[in-house]
């Protein structure tokens, strides 16, 4: 059991108890403490102590600390890319503000204010190009949120509890449309390209919908072309060959045979290399998705007079079509490799049918259809 008596001499509460390991200890509260809250932090203590979760306030890193702890932990479970955007949520915009607190200190109040913070910048900034968009801002939180689950583990007890699933004021998501190319720009585009690669590569993405990642991962092992399909195995990012995002990523898509049968012209022509890529470098070597954005998306797109579109434009257009076509939600979920088919209802929404009037019809005569033939039996009186 703790005690909780109030120091005359120092104008203080102080909490004396017995550690789970038997140690004495004492915590000081700050001057000005009620004794209401003196005696909740009391209980508090008592709990932890029962559940062998204690720790002294001197054993309580700051948020900085366990943050970087955190991040470390993440870099075996994790791409390179999302482990920048943590690092860059982390060093410029929750450091600076949970800079000298520790973890324990962490609840729900000061969260809620630090949202507000970044709510107001929106506002403040005078350069458009540094505001933070209300996406960004509940990215930030969702990595303090993951930061603070790290914090309150059993195994660590640097905090009571994560806070952030708790906050009231984060700011509305913005629901951006899905950009698409339509069909003429994809084919003005194609036009445009030097060379057969680069051509190929825009009509693939077109077809299959595949990430440029996806499609810069592609061997010619990964077609199966008795079956009219390619198999998505891997992806290539940023220097590096990676597994697919998901389970649902990694996928057999339905390949038409004009596609297949340019592929198959283009293997006699392609940069032979040990990996056997479908689109290498003119070495054999991967592709890089930004060097060829840079080298031949962006400049045969201006040449075309097309809109400023980039390559995941084609994906979306392949999902679109698809669903023109009069293709289920299910097979365009399979087909783009999305993890629910919710993400594929978001992304697509506007193209399903506002009105179905034959849908409308086809219930109305299962009743009124059957009500006249009953009423053709009815012998009048």
């Amino acid at each position: 059991m703790a005690t909780c008596n109030f120091n005359e001499k120092r104008q203080r509460w102080i909490i004396r108890y017995y550690d789970h390991n038997g140690k004495r200890g004492w915590e000081t509260m700050p001057k000005g403490t009620s004794a209401r809250n003196a005696r909740k932090r009391k209980r508090e203590i008592e709990d932890s102590i029962e559940r062998k979760t204690f720790r002294r306030p001197t054993q309580i890193p700051l948020f900085q600390e366990v943050a970087d702890k955190w991040l470390k932990s993440k870099k075996a479970n994790v791409r390179h890319t999302t482990l920048n955007q943590y690092q860059g949520h982390i060093d410029n915009y929750l450091k600076p503000f949970f800079e000298n607190v520790k973890t324990n200190e962490i609840d729900l109040e000061l969260v809620e204010r630090f949202v507000t913070k970044c709510i107001i910048d929106i506002k403040e900034e005078p350069d458009p190009t540094k505001r933070k968009s209300p996406n960004t801002i509940r990215k930030i939180v969702s990595t303090l949120g993951s930061i603070m689950k790290y914090a309150s583990h059993p195994k660590r007890c640097y905090a009571f509890y994560n806070p952030v699933p708790y906050v009231e004021n984060l700011p509305k998501k913005i629901k951006k449309e899905a950009e698409m190319a339509t069909l003429e720009e994809t084919k003005a585009i194609m036009e445009e390209m030097t060379n057969t690669r680069d051509k190929l590569v825009v009509l693939t993405a077109a077809i299959t919908g595949m990430r440029e990642g996806e499609l810069f991962g592609l061997k010619w092992d990964d077609i199966q072309w008795k079956d009219s399909q390619i198999f998505v195995r891997r992806t290539f990012n940023h220097g590096r060959f990676y597994e697919p995002k998901s389970a649902k990523s990694r996928r057999k898509i339905d390949a038409p045979q004009e596609l297949l049968h340019e592929l198959k012209r283009w293997k006699l022509a392609c940069p032979k290399g040990d990996l056997h890529l479908i689109f290498p470098n003119k070495l054999g070597n991967p592709e890089s998705a930004a060097n060829w954005l840079r080298r031949a998306w962006h400049p045969a797109r201006r040449r075309a007079g097309v809109r400023h579109l980039t390559p995941h434009s084609l994906r979306h257009f392949s999902g679109s079509f698809l669903l023109d076509q009069g293709e289920d939600m299910g097979y365009v979920q399979d087909h783009l490799g999305h993890s629910t088919i919710g993400m594929t209802m978001d992304v697509y929404r506007h193209k399903l049918k506002q009105r179905n009037q034959g849908a409308a019809e086809k219930l109305g005569k299962a009743f009124f259809e059957r009500s006249d033939e009953a009423e053709a039996q009815v012998e009048p009186t």
